[in-house]
């Protein structure tokens, strides 16, 4: 029998799971409701439950300042528009073109995708997991390429310019601090006292 584990977290990066901890909290909960469904409807209200999880992740990264001047804001429960306007947020750029249309893709195909299981009458386990699967997908995406956007992380050394960084993470600090693996350059953040707070190198 496929069951997924109940004591998997929502993800373990900790910097994410700090940002997005109310969406997280609720896909959990769904991936616990399906590892104890018994039956097609219960299946069908864990597709209820990754909605929510969804729709806690807008909840907690829209802003107003993502609606462009003399547009309309999406409606609060508008999860396909308001991904749209969030990738173009926390993904901009030419060199982000891929990464934005796979955000919204995604996004799409897995709002779709749940509201067809909370319909599907004759649901199964694997349906649910699939969709439980799924809405993890997007949030973790998403809350990658929002800590990328927010916290600004250093992602290759200044020194020797290698990727082998280790991220340094604290609530604390406006953005993450970072060890290189290869020369042993480090990265120290200031504490931080606003979001535009800078840092500096050690």
């Amino acid at each position: 029998m496929l069951r997924l584990s109940t004591e998997r977290k929502g993800t373990e990066d900790d910097r994410i799971g700090d940002r997005l901890a109310a969406a997280f909290r609720r896909w959990e909960q769904a991936a616990k409701a399906l590892d104890e469904s018994k039956e097609s409807e219960e299946i069908q209200a864990v597709g209820m439950r990754c909605r929510e999880a969804l729709l806690s992740f807008i909840r907690s990264v829209s802003k107003p300042e993502m609606v462009s001047d003399g547009e309309e804001a999406p409606q609060a429960s508008n999860f396909v528009e308001w991904s749209k306007l969030i990738a173009e947020s926390i993904a901009p750029g030419g060199h982000n073109e891929r990464v934005r249309g796979y955000l919204k893709a995604l996004a799409k195909e897995t709002w779709q995708l749940v509201g067809w299981l909370t319909h599907a009458v004759n649901a199964t386990r694997y349906d649910g997991t699939m969709v439980v699967d799924a809405t993890h997908s997007v949030i973790e995406a998403y809350g990658t390429a929002l800590i990328r956007h927010e916290r600004q992380a250093v992602e290759r050394c200044a020194r020797c310019g290698s990727l082998r960084l280790i991220s340094l993470y604290n609530p604390e600090f406006s953005t993450d601090g970072a060890a290189c693996l290869s020369c042993g350059w480090e990265f120290v953040p200031e504490q931080k006292q606003d979001s535009t707070s800078a840092g500096k190198e050690g």
